[in-house]
């Protein structure tokens, strides 16, 4: 976990306190220290998230088993990332009947810490850094003496000596909430620098990083099938075969193993280039366009060959092509999912992809059904079609599913999942055991497998999916927040949905613990993690609801208008073009910063905002001024 967060580029920082006497401080700090360090972070590409679940709620709801369940979560999602803030009180001692017995299963000497009677911040502390071997990036902050009012002093004074005596991690006293901001921010600039050095990414390195990010995700609970593998590994040996096609129905884990083989056979290898492109990257689609530049940045960097200026992305392809085929280091590219690219321009035909010479493969992954397979069925590509799991492997997966979280069902509760018909879908099976292990009434687990049993369909079963999170945290929430997610460009980070929602870091924790199986984290910015869930929140709340859908759309705007960050100018010109607010979208654009922006991002993307401006002829706009800094071809709008 602490790898990933870093790879990623983000910070996600837990911020452990008591309750009651650290109101003033937790204001400080989330309504103006992390503000300002999360634009420090945002200029050098890193997402900073803190998260203080006890900021906004009640002392009632802080004193629940429930709240230590998901901050021991969230501890762990946090990792390497931790402060803690010590001040003149000691906090609630939960007792063992407070805390559920799936949390003392779950997390690693809780039940000694609930018998030593340790309050659930000190749980906190030492769980997720005092009795923690590895090394973390955690800093303990301790308020100067002077209150009388102390609850456990003893306690209070033996948890300072446990902080005050771990040579690991650096501690300060502050003597108030200014005192503590300067030092909170003085913290995490240091660790900005030194973790991320001052400098954007290039491009290249963003891709990548989220490529590899969603490479990681797919590669969890993976069963691996040593067959499939080696007709992966057959393909790439062959020197008579170019093309594979890895086809079947949707939820089977094409993605999954193509992403597994990818960690442990071919990015090993060191007789070929390996250049992949997970183009859904969890359920999105995908422009064309997009996977060319980023063929031709990965290409180009491993194989050494400068890109020529003012060349198309296609002709730069076609002619690093024919530089690969002289170089005699073979080259793979691996296209995931293109049966979710957008078919504009006719993009599914596949002609945007030059033909590649000898030493050059390309794995396709697609659906049976798609247009992209008709193509391939024309060219006489060798396909290979994934089968579902036969009934054993479904078991061996139920059970070694569930025993990764500590969770076991019966044998009769084990062979209902595996023998319905929807769980022949793998996707489908480890969506209800993921549905299964958040569900925590043991005594009912047979009438929860029977309400998803009794789906009629895939779409039903994700309809259903949705009705249980209603029920367990409000239809309105739910919808709320998914629907943000859904009509979001690439997806909102969780600070931006703390914002536009106004929800307490404590609810939102609480639904994206139960949730986050169906979420995927792509450069800290939350998407869904399959075209499933995607596809059923958009039939539940956004189709049957147009007013709805712009009012979640002006929400997002209202949150970036006044953001001058690369994010707000991804996400600003998406909406405004959606929301059909010309008026706005001409505004907004008309920004020399803005400008610079987009023509070094996607100036193809820009310009298809101002040929709907240049046909929009009721606006009064003269937008002809800005054609020449358009692409090559774009300026001559019609």
């Amino acid at each position: 976990m602490a790898d990933k967060l870093i790879d990623n580029r983000q910070i996600r920082v837990f911020i452990s306190s008591t309750f009651q006497d650290m109101q003033d401080e937790r204001d400080e700090l989330m309504k103006k220290t992390f503000p300002l360090l999360r634009q420090k972070a945002s200029e050098r590409d890193v997402m900073l998230t803190e998260l203080d679940l006890r900021w906004g709620i009640t002392p009632e709801e802080s004193q629940s088993g429930k709240v230590v369940e998901i901050c021991l979560h969230e501890i762990e999602n946090s990792l390497p990332f931790f402060i803690g803030i010590v001040g003149n009180r000691y906090g609630w001692i939960p007792r063992k009947e407070d805390i559920g017995n799936e949390v003392f299963e779950r997390f690693r000497n809780v039940g000694k810490y609930v018998e030593r009677r340790l309050s659930v911040t000190e749980i906190e502390m030492q769980y997720g850094v005092l009795d923690r071997p590895e090394d973390m990036h955690a800093y303990f902050f301790i308020k100067k003496d002077g209150a009388s009012d102390v609850d456990e002093p003893e306690k209070l004074f033996e948890l300072k000596n446990a902080i005050l005596h771990n040579s690991r991690y650096p501690v300060s006293y502050y003597s108030d909430v200014n005192d503590l901001s300067v030092q909170v921010e003085t913290a995490f600039s240091h660790l900005l620098d030194e973790l991320f050095p001052e400098g954007n990414l290039t491009e290249l390195e963003k891709e990548r990083l989220s490529q590899r990010s969603f490479m990681n995700q797919l590669s969890a609970t993976y069963i691996k099938d040593e067959r499939y593998f080696k007709v992966l590994d057959d393909f790439v040996s062959d020197k008579d075969t170019q093309f594979l096609v890895v086809s079947g129905e949707s939820g089977l884990g094409k993605s999954s193993l193509i992403a597994n083989w990818l960690k442990e056979s071919a990015l090993r290898q060191d007789k070929y280039c390996v250049a992949y492109h997970f183009v859904g990257n969890g359920g999105s689609v995908g422009n064309h366009l997009d996977i060319l530049k980023c063929l031709v940045n990965e290409i180009g960097e491993q194989y050494g060959i400068a890109r020529q200026p003012g060349s198309s992305d296609e002709k730069e392809l076609d002619r690093m092509f024919g530089v690969v085929a002289l170089s005699g280091k073979p080259l793979v590219i691996v296209l995931d999912a293109i049966n979710q690219i957008q078919d504009i321009e006719d993009a599914k035909l596949l002609n945007w992809i030059p033909f590649p010479p000898q030493n050059v493969k390309i794995l396709y992954s697609t659906l049976l059904d798609d247009k992209t397979m008709e193509v391939f069925k024309n060219r006489n590509y060798p396909l290979f079609i994934l089968s579902p799991l036969d009934r054993n492997r479904r078991i061996s997966l139920v059970n070694g599913y569930l025993k990764s979280f500590a969770k076991k069902l019966d044998q009769r509760q084990v062979e209902r999942i595996v023998d319905d018909p929807q769980s022949c879908n793998t996707l489908v099976l480890k969506t209800t055991l993921n549905e299964l292990i958040n569900f925590g009434v043991f005594e009912k687990l047979d009438d929860r497998i029977s309400y998803y049993l009794a789906s009629t369909s895939i779409k039903d079963f994700y309809q259903r999916v949705l009705r249980r999170y209603e029920d367990d945290f409000g239809t309105s929430f739910i919808r709320h927040i998914l629907s943000l997610i859904a009509v979001s460009r690439v997806g909102l980070a969780e600070h931006e949905i703390l914002e536009i929602t106004g929800i307490k870091p404590l609810d939102w924790s609480r639904f994206f613990c139960a949730f986050s199986s169906h979420l995927n984290v792509k450069s800290s910015l939350i998407s869904y993690s399959h075209s499933y869930i995607r596809e059923a929140v958009e039939d539940k709340y956004i189709t049957p609801d147009p007013l709805f859908e712009k009012k979640c759309r002006e929400e997002i705007v209202s949150h970036f208008c006044s953001d001058p960050s690369p994010r707000a100018m991804l996400e600003m010109p998406f909406q405004l073009n959606l929301l059909n607010d010309n008026e706005q979208l001409f505004k907004y654009l008309d920004n020399v910063d803005v400008l610079k922006f987009w023509m070094k991002y996607n100036g193809v993307e820009f310009a298809q905002y101002w040929r709907k401006l240049k046909e929009d002829k009721s606006s009064g706009h003269d937008v002809d001024v800005y054609m020449h800094y358009l692409p090559d071809g774009e300026s001559r709008v019609e």
